[in-house]
């Protein structure tokens, strides 16, 4: 039974640190699309920083950008 335990609370921190991961890379992308819009940077650039620093493809990025470009 310890064993059982002993994942089961291995798996919760595991999936806890992912969620984690997930919700500040929001934040950043969030952070980026607005802030390069407040600079008044092209669409096309803040596309083109958003695949380089997070590593996304062009749809990504795009939807990204549409959801944060406000």
């Amino acid at each position: 039974m310890c064993n059982w335990s002993a994942a089961f609370i291995e798996e919760g921190l595991e999936e806890g640190l992912e969620k984690g991961m997930e919700k500040g890379m929001e934040k950043g992308i969030k952070a980026l699309v607005q802030e390069n819009l407040d600079e008044n940077i092209s669409k096309n650039r803040i596309l083109e920083k958003l695949q380089h620093y997070f590593q996304l493809d062009a749809e990504a990025a795009e939807a990204y950008y549409q959801k944060y470009a406000m």
